[in-house]
């Protein structure tokens, strides 16, 4: 929560002591304005061919703005700094479903020789809530980490799937 208090006025600072004029548009998109959702570019360099400067400013980036962010994110994944690593990780979760494309790179985390990467490569997984075989099987697997962080982990983003990790309940009764 005191990260969270602290880093709350960036976007601020940004816009304002910086005049970043890009910076209001990363937080919203006004959708009605763009027409029909099919007809709108994902890859920011068409949707700036399509809008204009102004219409973009005016209407919002958001959407382009998280897959820059998880680009970004997932790049830092190889960086060679334990706490990038694991904050880059617990950033992807707070994103949320919308970082559902990061997934596989989440899951290579989970050879990290480092714990607590690997723990918030967990955390991240679970706040995504892509349920998908191999999600499933690196969280089972991840019940048998070394580490009881990276256990404990594990066991909360598979209770966030509910009934779809019924696959997860041998394991989890193994740790009884």
């Amino acid at each position: 929560l005191d990260f969270i208090t602290q880093e709350s006025t960036v976007p601020d600072l940004r816009k304002y002591t910086l005049r970043d004029k890009a910076e209001g548009p990363r937080h919203y998109i006004d959708m009605e304005n763009f027409g029909d959702v099919a007809s709108i570019p994902l890859p920011f360099e068409e949707a700036k061919k399509k809008y204009d400067e102004k219409f973009l400013a005016d209407n919002g980036t958001l959407p382009w703005y998280i897959q820059e962010t998880m680009t970004k994110l997932t790049k830092a994944f190889k960086d060679k700094s334990e706490v990038v690593r694991y904050t880059a990780a617990f950033a992807l979760g707070d994103i949320g479903p919308n970082a559902k494309d990061a997934v596989p790179d989440l899951i290579k985390l989970f050879d990290d020789y480092e714990d607590n990467v690997r723990r918030n490569a967990a955390i991240a997984l679970g706040k995504i809530g892509v349920k998908s075989e191999e999600t499933m099987s690196i969280l089972i697997k991840a019940l048998k980490d070394s580490s009881s962080s990276v256990i404990r982990s594990s066991v909360v983003a598979l209770g966030k799937f509910g009934p779809n990790a019924k696959d997860a309940v041998p394991a989890l009764i193994a740790l009884l």
